[in-house]
């Protein structure tokens, strides 16, 4: 779910870091995806890949439960499920080019760091990784037309309940009040990556939602099963979009999936109709 963006402030730091943060997790994304789908998959692994996508899918219907009924307090239920579907997304990602035992032993590895010293940096890098491997995931389910709509129909739902006072807004903040960010957070200064979570969403940070960035990845992932160029092509639209995103100058939180949706859906529509995708 696409939680927002919050914009309290635009220091050159995080003007230029969200636009590479989202080139380097495509250019990721589109190697990875590409590599695995021309190398194949060893087939001792080819099970426990199908295994890992349902019990995705079943992490992030969880997720989507536990939206629905929102009026839950639990700390403990809402930071199981977004760890899960996490720590799942990440072993997939292992699992696509390293053995089945390393890609465990990582992936359960990064976990306990990141929710043991919870530090921004340790945070973003197991938060970013999970997401890639769930956009590759979803990717690897669903045609590209129904990607497009889905993406669709989240890009709608975000504008319209995204605004400052709107009720996605007002669960993010529920959310981070109770110590669990589902976002990635770009701090207004390089240093301050090694912060604790707690006290960098105490500094003039960008927030980012988990949606924000799953979302568009796998339009990506499903360019980069046609080729690698397809995906960088795709990507270098989703860049633009982040950059369109930090050229605005409004500081209130608002919804930060349109300029990404626009960005990466363009070049990927307009490549299925050359039917290079």
């Amino acid at each position: 779910v696409s939680y927002k963006c919050f914009f309290m402030s635009h220091p050159a730091f995080q003007r230029w870091s969200l636009p590479a943060l989202f080139v380097l997790c495509g250019m990721a994304v589109a190697f990875i995806r590409s590599s695995s789908e021309s190398n194949g998959v060893a087939p001792e692994t080819l099970p426990y890949l199908i295994a890992w996508q349902y019990a995705i899918l079943a992490a992030l219907g969880g997720g989507a439960l536990i939206l629905i009924f929102s009026r839950a307090k639990s700390r403990i239920g809402w930071e199981a499920v977004l760890t899960l579907a996490l720590f799942l997304g990440v072993w997939f990602w292992f699992l696509l080019v390293l053995p089945l035992q390393i890609a465990l032993l990582l992936a359960a590895t990064l976990t306990v760091v990141a929710l043991v010293f919870r530090r921004v940096i340790l945070h973003d890098i197991f938060l970013l990784l999970g997401a890639m491997g769930v956009a590759i995931n979803l990717a690897s389910w669903l045609p590209g037309g129904m990607l497009l709509m889905v993406l669709a129909a989240f890009t709608v739902y975000d504008t319209v309940a995204g605004a400052p006072d709107g009720p996605i807004v007002e669960l993010a903040k529920s959310l981070i009040a109770r110590q669990i960010v589902p976002g990635v957070i770009l701090p207004a200064r390089p240093q301050d990556l090694s912060l604790a979570v707690s006290s960098a969403l105490k500094t003039p940070a960008v927030f980012l939602g988990a949606g924000d960035v799953v979302l568009p990845l796998t339009l990506v992932s499903r360019a980069a099963m046609s080729g690698l160029l397809p995906a960088l092509i795709v990507t270098g639209g989703l860049s633009l979009g982040a950059i369109v995103l930090v050229g605005r100058k409004d500081l209130h939180p608002r919804a930060a999936l349109l300029p990404l949706a626009a960005g990466v859906a363009l070049p990927f529509l307009v490549l299925t109709l050359l039917g290079l995708i």
